[in-house]
Order: structure tokens, then C-alpha cells, then sequence
């Protein structure tokens, strides 16, 4: 998931692009890793506390990243004037609950989901 944001952070200096390629790494990232995203969701509160108080670290430098890039699009006026907070909480977890729904079987790929998660936020389409 780490990957996902660099990557998407990598994607250009607009954050509008940016948090474009964000929402779309990890939407793909979160599919390609169903199994293990639905496994480690259910079973995290059963981390040793170490292990716990590390990933919490790395899950909230992670919300920190997004949200910082969630400000600069608002900014623009390209997402809803609302608490950056609650957008980016939004944002994640509509994205981290598609493992709970997606079939590789079914019509959509994870780019075209992605892109659907972009235009329920309101993003401009892509150039």
C-alpha cells in the first residue's frame, strides 16, 4: 500500500493527478492483494503489540500523506468543502472495502472501479 502512494505521489506535481493516481494504485493494489487485505483487516486487532503499534505508525503517516494531498485538491475547489479528515477517511475506506465486493470474474477492472471512485468524489476526468 506503501508503493501505491509513492507511486501515485510520483505521478505528477498537480495533486489533482496526483491523488488521481493514488485513489487508482490503490484501488489496484487492494485488489491484486484481496485475500491478504481481507485477512489482515479482520485479523489486525490480533497483532502482538509491537507488530500493532508499528503498522498503526505506518497506517497513520499513510492517512497523513493523503490527506495532505485531500487539502491541496480542496484547495483547487475539486473536492467537497467539507473536513479534509472526513474526505480522505472517505476516500480510503471506500477504496479498502473493495476487496469485500470485487470478483476478477465480473465486467470491471480495477482501473475502470478506480475511475468510478474519482467521479463519485467529484474529480475532473482525465486529459
Amino acid at each position: 500500500m506503501t508503493t501505491a502512494l509513492h507511486d501515485g505521489l510520483a505521478a505528477g506535481s498537480d495533486p489533482v493527478t496526483q491523488l488521481r493516481a493514488i485513489i487508482t494504485r490503490f484501488t489496484s493494489a487492494v485488489i491484486a492483494n484481496h485475500l491478504t487485505f481481507a485477512v489482515y483487516r479482520s485479523e489486525q486487532r490480533w497483532l502482538e503489540p509491537a507488530v500493532a503499534e508499528e503498522v498503526q505508525l505506518h497506517e497513520r503517516e499513510f492517512v497523513a500523506t493523503v490527506r495532505g494531498v485531500v487539502e491541496k485538491v480542496q484547495a483547487l475547489g475539486q473536492l467537497p468543502d467539507a473536513s479534509s479528515s472526513v474526505v480522505t477517511f472517505a476516500i480510503l475506506n471506500m477504496v479498502s472495502e473493495s476487496h469485500r465486493w470485487y470478483h476478477q470474474d465480473g465486467s470491471l477492472d480495477p482501473a475502470s472501479i478506480a475511475d468510478a471512485y474519482c467521479k463519485l468524489i467529484g474529480l475532473p476526468p482525465q486529459d
